[in-house]
């Protein structure tokens, strides 16, 4: 045996508690290629060059020994349906590869649409390759309560969630936002009313302007209304608004982190101060009140 060569070992884990419920084994099989289909309920669109040159490099390259098996569940057994989960390039490539009739699968058990956009949750929550949005359309359709919450208060809002974008796109339309990560923290951690609030008087000051429902000021307008929401005449902060976009308040928010220190979070908050409290009194100034 060669001195390389050694048994697999388990790891010391203190406080480890391994799992109770380990689920339904899969099974193994090998699948007819057409049998493959992908629901867009959960599953991301492979319209980008990068998917089509993935699945062009996977097509030219194919070689059994490196084609890892495809997850997919069982839509109808008899009719020959299933949705693949995990795989999908894999599955393009094997389908554009004259040569491949079969390929092999692991079939999960997920009894409907639900279950399913679960387990390509669990498959793919900790890739690189998933952006925040893809991962939160499919962690929406899994019923995941924080994912609803968000999508909820948004829409009560008036906010549309960006489902349509990719991370890398230029123009964000009026009204609508793909800061679903902060979203989500600043409801855990502050509850929906503060975040609602902001939210609405966001989406009511930027009405027709496009790229403003950032997670910066997002986050920035939600601590002004946990610190001040009783004081906050809302009229009066939504027509500030109106006359600064994003990027002005940016540049505020970093001139006032050089004049007074502290993070550009801390300074978008001061810059939204300022711009309320313009041609009030000091007694009615939020900034006095701090």
């Amino acid at each position: 045996m060669s001195g390389t060569l050694f048994p697999v070992t388990s790891i010391t884990m203190k406080g480890a508690n391994p799992a109770p419920n380990l689920g339904p084994k899969p099974e193994f099989l090998w699948m007819p290629k057409s049998w493959l289909y992908v629901d867009a309920v959960y599953q991301r669109a492979m319209t980008s060059g990068k998917s089509r040159r993935l699945v062009r490099r996977i097509t030219e390259e194919f070689w059994w020994p490196k084609f890892t098996p495809l997850t997919v569940t069982p839509l109808d057994w008899e009719a020959g349906k299933f949705a693949v989960v995990d795989g999908q390039h894999r599955a393009a490539a094997a389908l554009a590869h004259p040569d491949v009739t079969e390929v092999p699968v692991w079939v999960v058990d997920a009894p409907d649409v639900r279950a399913q956009a679960s387990v390509f949750v669990g498959v793919n929550a900790d890739r690189n390759g998933m952006t925040t949005m893809q991962l939160f359309k499919a962690q929406l359709a899994a019923g995941d309560p924080a994912a609803v919450q968000v999508q909820e208060v948004c829409s009560r809002s008036g906010v549309t969630v960006a489902f349509h974008l990719s991370n890398g796109s230029r123009e964000l339309p009026p009204r609508t936002t793909m800061a679903v990560s902060t979203i989500r923290k600043l409801i855990a951690k502050h509850g929906e009313k503060p975040v609602r609030l902001a939210l609405t008087m966001l989406a009511t000051a930027y009405a027709d302007a496009p790229n403003q429902l950032r997670g910066q000021i997002i986050q920035a307008m939600t601590s002004l209304v946990v610190e001040h929401g009783d004081k906050i005449d809302p009229e009066r902060l939504v027509s500030a608004l109106a006359e600064k976009d994003c990027e002005d308040l940016l540049d505020a928010a970093r001139q006032v982190k050089r004049l007074e220190g502290g993070t550009t979070d801390a300074g978008m908050v001061r810059a939204l101060m300022a711009a309320y409290d313009q041609g009030l009194t000091p007694a009615k100034r939020l900034r006095r009140a701090a």
